[in-house]
């Protein structure tokens, strides 16, 4: 007997322990889960709570968290039902702050109130009444960086920026860019430069006109002018001994015989290269003879002085410098002091004591 009513015993607790532990109420909010605590961990959860809608949470254990119509899609806190205008907007909903981006971002039905009475149309952040000057470009604004000379004034302050200086003729280029025609939108670096119109159109200093004279001296460089900018440059001019080739033959300085002389045409040139051109040097073509050359008793007017063998009194005698000894040629034979001259010279000076010796003789015994 006493061993059926302990078994019997030990039956009803392995029963009874297991219901005891279904009920307990672990978060203390006075429901079970066996009573419908659908989250006995917390609190604020148990059957009939107040529900906070769309928040995620299901706090009245109904098995579904109200949020009228629909919940929040954009995560902004507020459900269409809630009132948010644009569920697709976390930036819209009725405690947003109203920005002027075109959208009614508070939902009071109001678009951009507070905008100064008009709406930012291109959603920069700007309204034209808040001085966007191109409302329907997002990229031009108060607050925009402006594209240097790019003819688009983006910071709305009037002008477009080019570094130092403006862009007056809208073409992207100011003139400290290097436009040389600020007033012309056609005139700017790099622009297509029409033919002969007497317009530098890409600014480059010239006209691209390939026959045009452009040193004025009637030759172009089509016609062979091989320096267009220099007026004294061209086929047929006069050539000066300057290191430049003025009459455009390929040669430079030409008929200055391999040296450049004084400036001046071809005619003065220094042909034998004696450091005296045509004009002082009176045989251009002997090395030898030039203003200042020693004079040799040669047949030559060697010091250009205009006289032939000056100072060789009888003439021509040697190859050697002549000698002046003050007498008569016949009495010294001053014929220079080379080649047959000095056997002359030298016969007489031998001769001219023994005539005075007898010229003495005679006088005595007279």
């Amino acid at each position: 007997m006493r061993t059926m009513t302990l078994a019997l015993s030990l039956s009803l607790s392995s029963v009874a322990l297991p219901s005891m532990a279904f009920a307990q109420d672990a978060d203390g909010d006075g429901f079970t889960s066996a009573q419908g605590d659908c989250d006995d961990t917390d609190p604020r959860t148990f059957p009939g709570a107040p529900e906070v809608p769309c928040d995620g949470v299901d706090q009245d254990c109904d098995g579904v968290d109200p949020c009228g119509t629909g919940g929040d899609a954009d995560g902004d806190g507020w459900s269409a039902a809630q009132g948010d205008c644009d569920d697709n907007n976390a930036s819209v909903n009725p405690g947003a702050p109203e920005i002027c981006d075109g959208l009614d971002n508070n939902c009071d039905g109001q678009i951009d109130n507070g905008c100064g009475g008009g709406g930012d149309a291109d959603g920069d952040g700007w309204s034209a009444a808040q001085g966007d000057c191109d409302d329907n470009n997002a990229s031009v604004n108060p607050g925009a960086f402006d594209a240097p000379c790019d003819g688009i004034d983006q910071d709305c302050d009037g002008a477009d920026s080019c570094g130092t200086g403006t862009d007056a003729d809208g073409d992207g280029w100011s003139v400290n860019n290097g436009d040389c025609n600020d007033a012309d939108p056609r005139v700017y670096p790099g622009a297509f430069d029409a033919p002969c119109d007497g317009i530098d159109q890409d600014c480059d200093g010239v006209d691209n006109c390939p026959n045009s004279d452009l040193d004025g001296d009637g030759w172009s460089s089509n016609q062979g002018d091989c320096n267009d900018a220099d007026a004294s440059v061209y086929p047929g001019a006069p050539e000066y001994c300057d290191g430049i080739d003025q009459d455009c033959n390929g040669t430079i300085d030409d008929g200055c015989g391999g040296t450049t002389g004084p400036t001046g045409p071809t005619g003065p040139t220094d042909t034998d290269g004696d450091g005296f051109d045509t004009s002082e040097d009176c045989d251009d073509a002997d090395p030898n003879v030039f203003p200042g050359a020693p004079e040799i008793c040669d047949g030559l007017d060697n010091n250009c002085d205009g006289i032939v063998d000056d100072n060789c009194d009888s003439g021509t005698g040697g190859a050697g410098p002549g000698i002046d000894t003050g007498l008569p040629p016949e009495d010294t034979g001053d014929k220079g002091t080379g080649g047959g001259c000095s056997a002359g010279g030298t016969y007489s000076l031998l001769v001219l004591p023994l005539a005075l010796l007898g010229l003495r003789r005679r006088r005595t015994l007279a």
